[in-house]
């Protein structure tokens, strides 16, 4: 949400759609290797979790359903593990049993070979398979579709009465103190 209230998840979508145009096909491809090669380096998961509002922003501009590229966003997120040594916890894990037993461990680029052999498998497959992923006008992707609101949120997960958005004025003693220092959630029973 952060990233799209400060609009740097429209910006990589305006970069996306810049880069592959109106072209479906290129979208897919440049979207996989993008997460793919983000995901060899940090958490695949937060580069998911960044990935999603990109993606949904992006296939609203293409009028295109969005699970025609929401599929290849989640195999590109998976295939990114199988990129560097650093890429998911098992890899290291691996590695770590491997020296403990004394037997020499990998290199930080061992696997890349496997990965990049295994994405363009992968984006080879996502673009054959995408004929199953729903057609290009179908439900959402229309002109009436709209991102879901912070209200839409909480009425869909039944948060009515819980969830609340709080502005902190200028003046507020809260300024320069952090959330440990509040105690908010003693004090109040507020979780932030």
């Amino acid at each position: 949400e952060g990233l799209v209230r400060t609009g740097v998840a429209y910006q990589v979508g305006d970069w996306l759609v810049k880069v592959a145009g109106s072209s479906e096909t290129k979208m897919l491809m440049l979207l996989m290797v993008t997460v793919a090669g983000l995901g060899a380096f940090m958490s695949s998961t937060g580069v998911v979790a960044i990935f999603i509002p990109v993606v949904l922003s992006v296939t609203a501009r293409m009028k295109i359903a969005p699970g025609r590229l929401m599929m290849p966003l989640s195999f590109a997120g998976l295939i990114s593990g199988m990129m560097t040594l650093v890429a998911t916890p098992p890899n290291m894990v691996v590695n770590s049993e491997l020296v403990r037993e004394g037997i020499h461990g990998f290199g930080f680029f061992s696997v890349t070979p496997i990965g990049l052999a295994v994405l363009a498998l992968g984006v080879g497959y996502m673009l054959i398979a995408r004929r199953w992923l729903g057609s290009s006008d179908t439900g959402k992707a229309g002109d009436d579709w709209q991102r879901r609101s912070f209200r839409d949120l909480i009425r869909d997960y039944k948060l009515t009465g819980r969830a609340r958005r709080l502005a902190v004025r200028s003046a507020s003693p809260l300024i320069g103190r952090s959330l440990d220092e509040l105690h908010l959630r003693a004090r109040y029973g507020a979780n932030v």
